[in-house]
């Protein structure tokens, strides 16, 4: 390839960050929609270009030589700034222009108070737009990295992983306790020890509970005696029962309406912020930037 810029094709930048992020010409292959012969001859121009065979063999799989991960940022952000003057001019209308479909990943939590009212925007202006939500797996950042999904909503306090992506901050909120309206054993408020004490109706995702690390911390574990898999279902599951439970405060309309009480935590708690994080190769596309915009409209509404 020639250090002539008016010579160099784009295609092979693009073919070079998606070998760089998947590690695989197979997949690198599928994530621009092209053969993989064409992946392959692709990467031997590369390998020809640098000098360098920029991905080796390792075990079953592909990993990056030390010039390969050198490139990763600068593709990037090469990239990023082509697609800022090839669309700065673009404007993206939800109500008349082409569908579009926006894929999440959000835990039900903020399913629940952030991604619903998105859904009824869009069903109450009939917007061409489809809103995919899914909940987190073990490889959702690698799905943010190759582009399966276009936003993950997640906790400020658990981003540690996440320093190569564009982010905003959404909305906080603070936990709080949670019993039956009718709860024999609980007042208006709730001690430590009785928190303790009453059978806990612990919530656990990919990650490690916030809640019961917490109180780990504080050596005042707590008696867990069921697991549900995530904060929205807990309204659901309490009502009825002796179990206690934590979430946040933003629900609190959810657990009334399931015959809850809430009530302050008996220990302080960081609060929960809540962020939105994107790949940069998503940061000036129109559709996107809309999405994200409205995404802060609602959370700008969000008050405890």
């Amino acid at each position: 390839m020639s250090d002539d810029l008016g010579n160099i094709d784009l295609n092979i930048l693009i073919a070079l960050d998606a070998l760089l992020a998947e590690r695989s010409v197979t997949r690198a292959a599928e994530r621009v929609f092209v053969g993989q012969p064409a992946m392959s001859a692709s990467l031997a121009r590369l390998r020809s270009h640098f000098g360098d065979p920029l991905l080796v063999r390792q075990g079953r799989g592909m990993t990056l030589t030390p010039l390969a991960e050198s490139l990763v940022r600068p593709t990037q952000e090469a990239l990023e700034a082509v697609q800022a003057v090839m669309g700065a001019s673009k404007t993206f209308d939800p109500a008349t222009g082409p569908p579009r479909t926006f894929t999440v990943i959000a835990s039900d939590y903020a399913q629940t108070v952030l991604i619903r009212p998105i859904l009824r925007k869009v069903e109450a202006e009939s917007l061409n737009i489809r809103v995919n939500v899914f909940p987190a797996q073990a490889d959702f950042i690698d799905q943010l990295r190759r582009g399966q999904c276009d936003l993950l909503i997640w906790p400020t306090s658990l981003a540690q992983n996440l320093s190569g992506f564009f982010s905003e901050t959404l909305f906080t909120d603070e936990f709080v306790v949670a019993v039956d309206e009718n709860h024999p054993g609980v007042g208006d408020t709730i001690t430590v020890d009785e928190l303790r004490r009453l059978p806990f109706l612990g919530i656990n995702g990919p990650m490690t509970s916030i809640v019961e690390s917490h109180f780990d911390r504080l050596g005042a574990g707590l008696r867990v005696a069921a697991d549900v898999g995530g904060f929205a279902m807990a309204p659901h599951l309490v009502p009825g029962t002796r179990l206690v439970t934590v979430f946040q405060g933003l629900l609190a309309d959810e657990a009334t309406r399931s015959g809850l009480r809430t009530m302050p935590l008996p220990v302080p708690m960081t609060t929960l912020t809540e962020a939105m994080y994107w790949h940069p190769h998503n940061n000036h596309d129109a559709a996107h930037r809309w999405f994200r915009h409205e995404l802060l409209e609602v959370a700008a509404g969000l008050r405890l």
